[in-house]
């Protein structure tokens, strides 16, 4: 299913099990890769506290500070950093969240892909890797990632807009 809903684009592909947004911002190359690379301004826009920088192979811990989630705890998984343009991590979902091992448990890869345009940017955040997940928990977390990306699309933007 693919269509244009306000400024982003959503597209799910269940077969496929992989989440696609798609926004503009209002914002250089520069100041968008800050906002997703950088662990503090992600944490900003993202509604969480992350303990680490993000480094390329080294697991941070990351609380939610969204109001109704404040005990959730996620583990983040930096899998590749190519400033200023992409940047992709694995993390975990359900029973593993807050493994320190991600590569060992079921976990999905979040990739953002930045796009300079004319005065602004396009951002792209993929999620894929569903089919990775425990058979029971698929659905459920597609569905949940689903309207979370949402949210977060509309936090980034909101972000550069403040």
């Amino acid at each position: 299913m693919s269509g244009r809903e306000g400024s982003g684009h959503a597209a799910e592909n269940t077969a496929a099990q992989k989440i696609e947004r798609q926004i503009t911002v209002d914002a250089s190359v520069e100041r968008v890769w800050s906002a997703i690379s950088d662990h503090e301004q992600f944490g900003s826009w993202f509604r969480c506290v992350i303990a680490d920088p993000f480094v390329v192979g080294q697991t941070t811990q990351a609380r939610s500070t969204s109001e109704g989630n404040e005990d959730s705890v996620f583990a983040i998984l930096p899998k590749a950093m190519d400033q200023p343009h992409y940047f992709a991590f694995a993390w975990c979902a359900g029973n593993e969240k807050g493994a320190t091992d991600i590569e060992n448990v079921p976990h999905t890869l979040v990739e953002f892909t930045i796009v300079a345009r004319a005065g602004s940017c396009e951002v792209t955040i993929c999620e894929s890797g569903f089919e990775n997940l425990l058979e029971g928990d698929r659905d459920e977390y597609f569905r949940m990632n689903t309207e979370g990306w949402d949210a977060q699309a509309k936090n980034l933007k909101a972000h550069f807009a403040q």
